[in-house]
């Protein structure tokens, strides 16, 4: 039986960065301080698994303020 994170869509960082409305060097920044999860496919391939992408914004949540309700 295939793991949920196997069937979810697969972001390029580009995607990321329009759907959040940011630069794309913002999601490679955040990628390469280990802040977002991604891995390669290629050697110039990289993706964002979209529930490492909403674990991500989740966990972003709990430093703001005031605290969300």
């Amino acid at each position: 039986m295939p793991n949920i994170d196997t069937l979810m869509p697969l972001l390029r960082p580009r995607e990321v960065a329009q759907r959040l409305g940011l630069a794309q060097d913002t999601v490679y920044e955040w990628i390469a301080q280990g802040r977002l999860c991604a891995f390669r496919l290629g050697p110039k391939s990289l993706r964002i698994r979209e529930t490492d992408l909403v674990k991500f914004l989740e966990n972003s949540r709990e430093g703001c303020f005031p605290p969300a309700r």
